[in-house]
């Protein structure tokens, strides 16, 4: 983005920033590859909500703690908040001071649906950056473009994930997620019996374990990198836990499109979809992966 790029040729990178837009905008790849030019990748932290209602006040408490540590390489460090919607006041407020006043080698980068749900104390503290949402055929071409895949797989991948191109372009990067999906596919295309279906609900949990052990590696590995400068193991541990709902929703995702493909020629399709969407609602809460898998799959079944 040009003003981002002679903010950066300036040498006048500013301390808050909040990106605004829809899903698929492209917000949170211009984020990451501005971080990129600012701080070196253990420099670099990205946060999302891990409560049922938003941000816990414990992940507050860890970015305004690691906010006064100086950078592990370079001259900055920065922060990408995601779902700023989702800081509430309580959270907002602890977290105030620190976006108002950092230190100089701190740099926020808030990342926001509509700016309307943001709370205003911190929309004042930021520079505002809108990000418009790309037209469908554009953003199949740009997912299709940074993830390497042909335009089919582009496109399943940008419906799937409703105009979200960030996860579009995860997915496909993804091989784990991928098998994941293909496993839910093959699933819900056959006909099968309860006690199948049942027993291919295990290998969908086996898949689900796959993807959340290779993204807790992940973390390990960085966190060795960081040679135990900080102690990372809480937050390793939610974020395990926030990408196990995040894969959890999409499951609901390909389930659902199934069944959209299916309501034009049987209307008792959507009943199924409007069980699938109640069952969603409950990934709030702490429920257990295998359970929620068989009763969904379950219910695609009664049909």
């Amino acid at each position: 983005m040009e003003i981002l790029d002679n903010q950066l040729q300036n040498n006048a990178v500013g301390h808050a920033y909040l990106f605004i837009g829809p899903k698929g905008s492209g917000k949170l790849k211009e984020a990451s590859d501005f971080a990129s030019k600012i701080a070196s990748q253990f420099d670099i932290q990205t946060y999302s909500p891990e409560g049922a209602r938003g941000y816990l006040a414990e992940q507050i408490k860890e970015i305004v703690r690691s906010s006064n540590l100086t950078p592990i390489q370079g001259d900055k460090k920065v922060y990408i908040i995601k779902n700023a919607e989702s800081l509430g006041t309580s959270g907002a407020n602890a977290f105030l001071k620190t976006l108002e006043e950092p230190p100089d080698f701190d740099v926020f980068i808030l990342l926001a649906n509509n700016l309307d749900n943001v709370l205003p104390t911190i929309v004042s503290r930021c520079q505002v950056i809108k990000f418009k949402q790309l037209p469908t055929r554009e953003a199949i071409k740009f997912v299709q473009k940074e993830s390497g895949s042909d335009y089919a797989s582009a496109k399943n991948a940008v419906e799937l994930y409703g105009g979200d191109t960030d996860s579009a372009i995860t997915l496909l990067l993804n091989q784990d997620m991928q098998d994941f999906c293909d496993e839910i596919n093959y699933t819900i295309g056959q006909d099968l019996n309860e006690w199948e279906i049942l027993e291919k609900s295990k290998d969908i949990v086996s898949k689900l374990k796959e993807i959340c052990d290779g993204y807790k590696h992940e973390l390990e590995d960085k966190a060795k990198e960081l040679d135990d400068i900080v102690d990372l193991s809480k937050q390793n541990k939610r974020a395990v836990t926030a990408k196990q709902t995040e894969v959890m929703h999409l499951f609901c995702a390909v389930v659902k499109q199934h069944l959209m493909s299916k309501v034009v020629n049987n209307p008792k399709y959507v009943k199924s979809l409007h069980a699938v969407e109640q069952y969603e609602a409950k990934l709030a809460y702490n429920i257990s992966p295998q359970n929620f898998f068989d009763c969904v799959l379950l219910k695609v079944k009664e049909l």
